[in-house]
């Protein structure tokens, strides 16, 4: 059971590759730049004049993607590694996070949105939102002005937890386990035992819970009242881009150009400013 912030099909496909495991015969490669992945997929690109573009595509997993990066996830830690490549490098005085994600995980969301706060601060920095929900949303909300193109998907602000029972298919096959434990919340969710509302209640709570501070850090990021951003978007719709900038979710429609001048006008302010 994992906290998830993002589509259901997304959940299911994560949960399906880790049971799953690495396709056979595959090794990992000796460890790279974070200029690029294990199979040469760049991190950043080098844009126009000296902005940097970080890649942030697929769906959102803790750690490293590793050999699901050929499945379209990607590592909260690939990301930090190529926020810290341009933060510490002399060749780009911009940035622009080029994000396409549907979500993802909680776990690795907040110091990864730390170090991409860290680094808008450092220097110019904007979002374009090929596609930004849930968790990816979050992620883009504290790292500069956002941009959006007319049929980008947005938001879905909110949690997920999704537990899987199987009791029933157990019982026609005639097994039956029995579970020994120290208290009644213990193992709650696990797929061998029906959920008691006292374990239902629980994991609401827990949902309703990140819920709260997945708007309340969005309010923050966005200079939006946490009342007013709950009543707007708080029951998880996603939205194209009309109705996101309506909410703030957004600062502009536009395209990766946009984004670019963006950062690089800032630049040039800053320059004339010294």
């Amino acid at each position: 059971m994992e906290l998830w912030l993002g589509s259901e099909e997304s959940a299911k496909k994560y949960t399906d590759l880790v049971k799953a495991g690495p396709p056979e015969g595959w090794k990992p490669l000796v460890k790279c730049s974070a200029f690029k992945s294990q199979y040469g997929m760049p991190a950043v690109a080098q844009a126009a004049a000296s902005t940097a573009i970080i890649k942030i595509t697929g769906t959102l997993i803790a750690g490293e993607a590793g050999w699901m990066r050929m499945f379209g996830m990607i590592g909260y830690e690939e990301i930090k590694a190529a926020v810290y490549e341009v933060m510490t490098s002399d060749s780009y005085d911009s940035v622009v996070f080029y994000v396409d994600s549907p979500g993802g995980a909680v776990n690795g969301l907040q110091s990864t949105l730390s170090a991409m706060t860290q680094l808008a601060k450092m220097k110019p920095s904007a979002v374009y939102a090929a596609n930004a929900c849930s968790a990816a949303y979050w992620l883009s909300s504290g790292a500069g002005p956002i941009v959006a193109d007319e049929l980008s998907m947005l938001g879905s602000v909110g949690a997920v937890i999704q537990l899987r029972n199987v009791v029933k298919a157990m019982e026609e096959e005639g097994v039956k386990v029995h579970t020994f434990k120290s208290g009644s919340l213990k193992m709650a969710g696990n797929p061998y035992e029906e959920l008691t509302d006292e374990a239902k209640e629980h994991y609401q709570k827990l949902v309703d819970a990140n819920a709260e501070v997945f708007i309340k850090n969005v309010a923050a990021a966005r200079g939006v009242g946490a009342d007013k951003l709950k009543k707007s978007v708080g029951d998880g719709r996603t939205m194209l881009a009309k109705e996101a900038l309506q909410n703030r979710l957004i600062d502009k429609i536009g395209t990766l150009s946009d984004a670019l001048k963006i950062v690089q006008t800032d630049v040039k302010r800053r320059s004339r400013a010294r």
